[in-house]
């Protein structure tokens, strides 16, 4: 079943693509990837498809842009994710949540950096 959300996802397969990326047989790579989708239950199309409307979203947006979308002023998925995690009193940042934030930041021509810390704490302590 498949109950995360999409910047979650989008971490995971960020973090998943990085760790993988210089793996020298490419084929046992991508089973990897595959088999941790599998071990979590996840349509890995499904999560990949996902990552990938997140990314054409970023396409030509600012800082300014993806901040009001993380405080729900917008119609994107990432709006969509700030909005649900407002309104569930159990919502927890955790760890790929904050792939997902270092892959927008990179995105978005962002070097995560101690100097661009503010952005994220933007985006997720005045945001969510």
């Amino acid at each position: 079943t498949q109950n995360h959300d999409p910047l979650l996802l989008q971490g995971l397969v960020y973090n998943m693509d990085e760790l993988l990326r210089n793996y020298p047989e490419k084929a046992i790579a991508a089973d990897i990837k595959s088999s941790m989708f599998e071990t979590f239950s996840l349509d890995e199309t499904k999560v990949r498809a996902d990552a990938k409307l997140v990314k054409c979203f970023l396409k030509g947006k600012s800082v300014d842009d993806i901040t009001a979308e993380f405080h729900g002023e917008g119609i994107s998925l990432i709006s969509e994710i700030a909005k649900a995690a407002k309104d569930d009193n159990f919502w927890m940042y955790h760890r790929f949540f904050g792939f997902g934030l270092i892959a927008i930041m990179e995105m978005l021509d962002i070097e995560p950096s101690d100097e661009t810390e503010p952005i994220m704490e933007k985006w997720v302590v005045d945001g969510l």
